[in-house]
């Protein structure tokens, strides 16, 4: 039989290492985006944009980009 058969499964990477969680099971699959982009993004308008610059690009960010984690990014 191919495929998860149980919720235990779909936790279960590379049918090795059982996860806490699902979404750290999706997360060590690269299932999952990243703020990688957007953090990115943020630190190369640092160096040419001024303050209210920046803050109107965080706030299209949060916006039209849905980041994972608003806090973080922040």
């Amino acid at each position: 039989m191919r495929g998860a058969t149980s919720f235990t499964d779909l936790r279960t990477v590379n049918g090795r290492h059982l996860r806490e969680t699902f979404k750290d099971a999706c997360s060590r699959l690269n299932l999952l985006e990243d703020d990688f982009e957007w953090l990115e993004c943020l630190r190369d308008a640092t160096h040419c944009q001024m303050p209210l610059q920046l803050r109107m690009l965080f706030v299209s960010l949060l916006l039209f980009c849905e980041p994972a984690d608003p806090l973080d990014l922040f």
